[in-house]
């Protein structure tokens, strides 16, 4: 079992060093005094005492604005985490009209590309329409929520164009029918 050190902190910025010194020396660092919003109020490292803060020992800090940050020790959001993260489930609140939401693509009055076109804009643009490109993604990054619902709308009018496909191979089926019929009725009086 480790021993837990509590130092006054050798840094005027902390008010006090939490240290497990048998175990490597991961250890909290708690502020005393509010600087700014961007100053870390609590920061928790993994290093030892002889090699102190360094950005790539800060393992977690919580800034005086609020702000988290999970391997990073600027994080300019309400969390940023700077690695993978693995969660059992993760809640996109939309905040948006459902008016917005891409059920809309059901209505009768929805102008669904026609299929030359898109197949047109694909070979020209190497993407989905109202999709960015992966270099944009890559660049900028993506909403997730927004990303969803760009997604969610894809599948609907992916959803249109196989029930249109379905008609269509139906209506073919039974003018097949038909044409096998007349052909079957010619051949039989001969």
């Amino acid at each position: 079992m480790g021993a837990l050190e509590v130092l006054q902190s050798s840094s005027s910025n902390w008010a006090a060093d939490f240290f497990n010194i048998s175990g490597g020396g991961q250890g909290v660092r708690i502020k005393g005094a509010w600087q700014s919003s961007t100053t870390p109020l609590l920061q928790i490292e993994a290093n030892s005492l002889s090699t102190y803060t360094t950005v790539d020992n800060v393992r977690m800090v919580v800034l005086a604005n609020g702000n988290v940050g999970i391997g990073t020790t600027t994080p300019s959001q309400l969390l940023v985490v700077n690695g993978m993260m693995c969660a059992q489930e993760v809640h996109i609140s939309l905040n948006a009209d459902p008016c917005t939401f891409p059920d809309y693509v059901f209505a009768k009055d929805y102008k669904l590309m026609p299929i030359i076109d898109l197949k047109n804009y694909l070979i020209l643009n190497k993407h989905l329409p109202e999709l960015p490109t992966a270099t944009d993604a890559v660049k900028e990054g993506m909403q997730v929520g927004a990303m969803q619902v760009e997604l969610l709308k894809k599948v609907e009018e992916l959803t249109l164009y196989v029930i249109k496909l379905q008609e269509e191979n139906d209506a073919l089926k039974k003018k097949l029918e038909t044409i096998n019929k007349k052909v079957n009725t010619l051949t039989a009086k001969n």
